[in-house]
């Protein structure tokens, strides 16, 4: 397998750019329901579902700016090994290479969800069911 270059990495952050600070319109909470939730239960709730719906980003937004920023993505969910619940990368580029994307997350203090009592470090979560026999350094 060919190692990714730093051009590779370039262009596709060129290819993504879009997907920064994407307005989705059609996911949302109501107000007063916010109070129930933590910011990091939003984050939750929203990546999931955007980790679902990112290959088929177009079909679901719903303004005509947005769709154009995102119909040329090429994304596709990778099918790993038959009984495979995810495989890493998540996606299939339309170049050939497999990605992952992970949604970020900002917090807006205006809002009025319920804070937890001390502040919570950002992190990355990696699951116990990636081992080295299902990474590709390349």
């Amino acid at each position: 397998m060919k190692r990714l270059t730093q051009n590779d990495l370039k262009d596709l952050k060129n290819e993504f750019k879009p997907l920064i600070g994407l307005k989705i319109s059609w996911l949302s909470i109501p107000l007063n329901a916010l109070p129930g939730f933590e910011p990091s239960q939003i984050a939750v709730i929203t990546n999931t579902i955007l980790d679902a719906a990112l290959p088929q980003m177009e079909l679901l937004l719903t303004d005509e700016e947005n769709k154009k920023k995102v119909t040329s993505l090429g994304l596709s969910k990778y099918v790993g090994a038959i009984g495979q619940r995810e495989t890493y990368p998540d996606y299939l580029h339309k170049s050939g290479k497999r990605v992952e994307l992970k949604g970020l997350f900002v917090d807006n203090a205006e809002l009025n969800l319920k804070r937890p009592p001390t502040k919570r470090e950002q992190s990355a979560r990696i699951k116990g069911n990636i081992t080295i026999s299902n990474i590709q350094p390349d």
